[in-house]
């Protein structure tokens, strides 16, 4: 839902997690909504396959590779399982879930990862920070082995990705605005709320309403701590 929320909630109020947090913001009567009706209507289209909620990682990449499959929610970190050799042969694409209204900006869902940090207490600064300088040299060997192992989006404006299935989504990257994925500024629990809701959703109890409201209960527990 991420990808749909970063088109819907932050164009209008960017500082909207920041909000939230202060508690000047609540989930109920924010766009949220718009987020989680949007989703929910790819299941009552008919989207999404049947029984999804028993539907394990594994499997549901199984499907893709096989061609039964022709689309499946995921992100670069499902590189691997989603490029391996199926019962068909097919070219893979990967692309951002359109949240954005006609003519309006298609704003991209990026979760930060895989970064490099500095023990605060090591004694040998100096040399810890120009190996990282080497490390993050474009051009040095050691930072094209870290892209290869790791298959990252660069943080470099412009760099080419190196991995074709991600071209164009490296292109819309180097135009378009992003935000981070949601959940990476909520307390503990508040995904949890929206995970749990929504499942109890499809499967036919609650609504949308019924999952702000959870997720919001979270919300005034953690701020109590």
């Amino acid at each position: 839902m991420y990808p749909l929320a970063a088109s819907i909630v932050y164009p209008d109020d960017p500082d909207f997690d920041r909000r939230l947090l202060d508690g000047t913001r609540t989930f109920a009567g924010s766009k949220w909504r718009d987020v989680l009706n949007m989703y929910k209507l790819l299941y009552d289209r008919g989207y999404i396959s049947e029984g999804s909620l028993e539907t394990g990682e594994a499997q549901a990449a199984a499907w893709f590779n096989d061609g039964r499959a022709a689309m499946i929610f995921g992100g670069n970190w499902d590189y691997g399982s989603l490029t391996q050799q199926g019962a068909d042969t097919f070219e893979r694409g990967f692309m951002p879930m359109p949240g954005n209204a006609p003519g309006a900006d298609l704003i991209l869902s990026v979760g930060p990862a895989g970064g490099t940090v500095i023990n605060k207490n090591t004694g040998n600064l100096p040399e810890v920070l120009d190996a990282m300088a080497y490390q993050f040299n474009r051009t040095s060997p050691l930072y094209q082995e870290f892209k290869r192992q790791y298959q990252v989006f660069p943080a470099f404006k412009g760099e080419d990705v190196g991995i074709a299935e991600f071209d164009e989504y490296a292109a819309l990257m180097q135009t378009n605005e992003s935000v981070v994925f949601s959940n990476q500024a909520w307390p503990v629990g508040v995904a949890e709320a929206l995970c749990t809701g929504f499942q109890d959703w499809i499967a036919g109890q609650g609504d949308a309403d019924d999952i702000l409201a959870a997720m919001d209960r979270v919300l005034d527990r953690a701020r109590e701590k």
